[in-house]
């Protein structure tokens, strides 16, 4: 499953694959927590939006449409960027390390097991 393209594994994630979510979330979470970190320098806000795009990309997986080639420009579109005037100026860089990854992956990926998936819209079961 790890030679897959993400269209491919985005079709098993849309089944309810949960192995399928985790290769996912390892492809897209350490990215995805970077943009929002570069966004806006917090840390925590970075992890927990990352986090959250992942989740809401699990939740809705079986509505998007199949084999889109978007995949990337709709978790940006998910990610919140917005940058908050009232947070201060960070002292040091910040940098995003493997263990903050990998806790944000065990986090997300322990959370989707609870959360249930949308149904398939009517048309998509129709029409494959």
């Amino acid at each position: 499953m790890l030679t897959l393209s993400d269209d491919e594994v985005m079709d098993f994630v849309a089944s309810g694959s949960v192995r399928a979510f985790t290769i996912l979330c390892m492809r897209k979470l350490p990215w995805l927590a970077l943009c929002a970190l570069k966004a806006h320098g917090d840390l925590d806000r970075a992890l927990d939006g990352a986090g959250r795009v992942m989740l809401r990309c699990w939740e809705n997986a079986p509505t998007w449409p199949p084999r889109s080639r978007r995949l990337d420009s709709r978790l940006l579109d998910m990610l919140d960027t917005r940058v908050d005037t009232d947070l201060p100026e960070p002292v040091a860089a910040i940098t995003l390390t493997d263990d903050h990854v990998a806790a944000l992956l065990c986090r997300v990926v322990g959370q989707c097991e609870a959360l249930r998936q949308k149904p398939q819209g009517l048309l998509s079961r129709w029409l494959g």
